[in-house]
């Protein structure tokens, strides 16, 4: 008899024990990669492993050319100490499974009797471990494997959206840069229409309340200059806190914003069927509602049954002998039943299907709204390029035309010219908010954006026409 519980007790203390492996990261990184733009992939186990010494040198590596979206995820994942702080979580949420599937640990009871009358003490010994633990372990494995792949994705899903926060800063940055530039040669339009002005009124050929117009003309173009750079200061700004990194001139960014890309076709229905398997918080809901059925099953195999423990006692009687055998000892179901378990479970799994649900619903209404106002976003942004800039250039060489032969006066072409680079300001805001747009649709749909962007626009030169004309003077 004795053999036999030492025995089970040593099975029982095998099956318990279990050691902690250092986090992971190969499934982690396997997931997110498909979301992640070409120099970005691959990385995440990197991350961590790297001294202060490598981390700088590949910082370095990263900022010796212009950043685009690409490496610029790449060096937030090297080099951001929240994106670091989120993979750490990797080891915590592994700990917490391993400690869920653990066998509670065994009782030791100890007791000492004397007789009324004196004499020898009576010792006694007793060891025991929950049943209810034993018989319900591999349902409670199975719960803390799922809990496990739930902190995965969720961890997943933070990483996917701090890196293409990443990418929505990197243009907010190059759009405000965008339109600094524009505001500058504004500015310097702005600046020779004032300083013509002012020739023409000392020569008494201007009136001062015409001066004063173009006077406030510059002024306003200087305080447009001025907002412009602000907003530029403080994208890029955000931007390098993002990527980790103490200054924004640690960065080099590319002057002005990518082009519309050629040929592009958005078809929702397939970015939607894409979305429905590989969008994470639907990876997510889905993993919740499987631990809400496997907790469910749990409380239902656990019954009524709170506490349930075998166990070993040993005595010493007072002349000197030993007596050992086995005990159990079960927790009588009269007030607690599990019963606000289970209902408590069948909610948390009602409330998992209400969730999926809503997160499909939501998909199947975001996607074609946000597919069709990124079309509207593209349209006006061609209607500029094709339309309204070349009109107003075109407006520009006739009144250029008009004025070298003496036909029309200088204000009316500087004049023009303004009305040109309204038309570049309102270009840069409609394309930037077009950007900004795309990579919303990409996190919505889990469809990374394409890592070769097109070439960066090209602004019109100071010269008026932007074509290179030669001024004559009359």
């Amino acid at each position: 008899m004795k053999n036999l519980i030492g025995g089970a007790m040593a099975v029982l203390f095998l099956q318990g024990c279990a050691t902690m492996a250092p986090p992971d990261y190969s499934q982690l990184e396997a997931d997110l990669d498909p979301l992640l733009q070409s120099p970005a992939r691959g990385q995440i186990h990197q991350t961590l492993e790297l001294s202060e010494q490598e981390r700088f040198e590949q910082v370095d590596d990263l900022l010796f050319e212009p950043l685009t979206p690409g490496t610029a995820q790449h060096l937030a994942l090297v080099n951001s100490p929240h994106i670091r702080a989120h993979l750490h979580r990797l080891g915590i949420v592994e700990a917490e499974q391993l400690q869920a599937q653990m066998l509670s640990n065994p009782t030791l009871a100890v007791s000492a009797m004397r007789p009324d009358g004196g004499g020898r003490w009576e010792l006694g010994l007793g060891l025991s471990q929950s049943l209810l633990d034993l018989m319900t372990r591999s349902l409670r494995k199975n719960l803390a494997e799922e809990a496990l792949t739930s902190a995965r994705l969720d961890l997943l899903d933070t990483l996917n959206q701090e890196l293409y926060q990443v990418q929505q800063d990197y243009f907010h940055a190059v759009g405000a840069s965008h339109r600094e530039a524009v505001a500058r040669l504004a500015l310097n339009a702005a600046e020779t229409a004032l300083l013509l002005a002012e020739r023409l009124h000392e020569a008494g050929n201007l009136k001062e309340l015409s001066l004063l117009h173009y006077r406030d003309q510059q002024l306003q173009s200087q305080r447009a200059l001025r907002r412009a750079q602000a907003d530029a200061q403080q994208a890029q700004t955000t931007l390098a806190l993002r990527l980790g990194l103490e200054h924004p001139a640690m960065m080099e960014l590319p002057v002005t914003l990518p082009q519309l890309p050629n040929d592009e076709q958005i078809d929702v229905a397939a970015l939607t069927d894409h979305a429905l398997t590989q969008r994470l918080d639907l990876r997510i809901a889905r993993q919740v509602q499987s631990v809400a059925e496997h907790r469910q099953a749990f409380y239902a195999r656990q019954g009524g049954i709170t506490q349930w423990d075998i166990g070993i006692d040993v005595e010493r009687e007072s002349d000197g002998g030993y007596s050992a055998g086995p005990s159990m000892s079960i927790g009588l179901p009269l007030f607690d039943r599990n019963q606000a378990r289970r209902a408590g479970a069948g909610a948390q799994l009602l409330r998992a299907d209400a969730l999926v649900n809503a997160r499909e619903l939501e998909l199947r209404t975001q996607l074609p709204d946000l597919a069709n106002r990124l079309r509207l976003t593209r349209t006006n942004v061609e209607q500029l390029e094709q339309q309204v800039i070349p009109q107003w250039q075109r407006q520009v060489d006739l009144s250029l035309r008009e004025y070298n032969f003496m036909l029309m006066g200088a204000f009316e072409l500087l004049n023009a010219r303004a009305r040109e680079f309204d038309a570049w300001r309102e270009h840069a805001e409609t394309l930037e908010q077009y950007w900004i747009q795309r990579i919303h649709l990409s996190m919505i749909s889990a469809t990374p954006l394409d890592a070769a962007l097109p070439d960066a626009v090209q602004l019109p030169s100071v010269e008026a026409g932007g074509q290179g004309h030669e001024h004559h003077n009359h």
